[in-house]
């Protein structure tokens, strides 16, 4: 028990000197140096955008973006980053969307229309398959009964 209370307060003491050695400013600072770098690039990314590395390096929609697993102090920084991308935004927020991005986001598009088509018919035929199935033996046990009937007369 005491092993556990020595880890809780030695992550305790980390986090608590992380953050006086690192106020928010400077992280803001930070930040802001980091994302005027490449702007363009985490902007999409942000937006939910990926580069295919392995290629020709197009840009296109990442299906994964919103992984969690953040961790408290990730967290924390999150909060920092965020107060950061806002106070960007508003002074030099421009967005250039690549002809390969819009075919990306139409591709993702289409595929998502037909995902749910697709799911509806499944859906639909199973239905109606199981309706025919219940009325083929629904009609198999009245014509059982009337052949009973008749040998029991």
């Amino acid at each position: 028990m005491n092993d556990l209370l020595d880890i809780r307060d030695a992550i305790e003491a980390a986090k608590e000197k992380y953050f006086k050695d690192n106020p928010t400013t400077k992280i803001q600072d930070n930040f802001l140096k980091e994302i005027k770098k490449s702007e363009q690039e985490i902007l999409r990314k942000v937006l939910g955008f990926d580069q295919n590395v392995w290629g020709n390096r197009t840009w296109k929609l990442d299906h994964c973006n919103g992984r969690a697993g953040n961790s408290p102090i990730g967290d924390r920084l999150s909060h920092i980053a965020e107060k950061a991308v806002k106070e960007w935004e508003q002074t030099e927020l421009q967005l250039v969307l690549t002809q390969g991005m819009k075919k990306s986001m139409q591709k993702r598009v289409n595929d998502l229309i037909e995902r749910k088509i697709n799911s509806s018919l499944n859906s639909y035929i199973e239905k109606e398959i199981d309706l025919m199935i219940q009325d083929s033996v629904n009609g198999k046990m009245k014509q059982f009964d009337e052949v009973i009937k008749e040998m029991m007369k």
